[in-house]
């Protein structure tokens, strides 16, 4: 009876994690875009590299950054939206306090290092 307490106390956190379970293409930056796939990691949900793409569009398998955890920690606040988690940013290499949200087919992400905080609109991909 306990097990299945603990087990509806965290279904929850569980159903909101999975609006963003998927894989979503970042937004541009200097060097092109990546894809990262979410998934569940425990109750919250993380997210991989699993593919980079370069300014002229083309695929680059052995780029150094696939494989690479970009998102973590990210704790369910509501429906469709995490915080508490952090975002490894792989242009400058650093890692930020980040947060996202679910809307429709757009995943939005910010980080903020200090004061500095940046946002994004990332696409899921088909």
């Amino acid at each position: 009876m306990k097990a299945l307490a603990v087990v509806l106390s965290l279904l929850p956190s569980l159903l909101s994690a999975q609006s963003a379970v998927g894989t979503w293409q970042s937004h541009p930056n200097d060097e092109g875009i990546v894809h990262v796939r979410i998934a569940p990691c425990g109750a919250a949900p993380c997210g991989t590299i699993v593919k980079a793409v370069n300014l002229n569009g083309e695929s680059d398998p052995a780029h150094p950054y696939i494989g690479r955890r970009m998102i973590w920690d990210m704790m369910p606040d509501e429906a469709n939206s995490w915080s508490g988690g952090k975002i490894w940013d792989p242009i400058r290499d650093r890692t930020f306090s980040s947060k996202m949200e679910v809307v429709g087919d757009t995943l939005n992400v910010s980080g903020c290092f200090f004061a500095i905080c940046e946002h994004y609109a990332w696409q899921t991909v088909k």
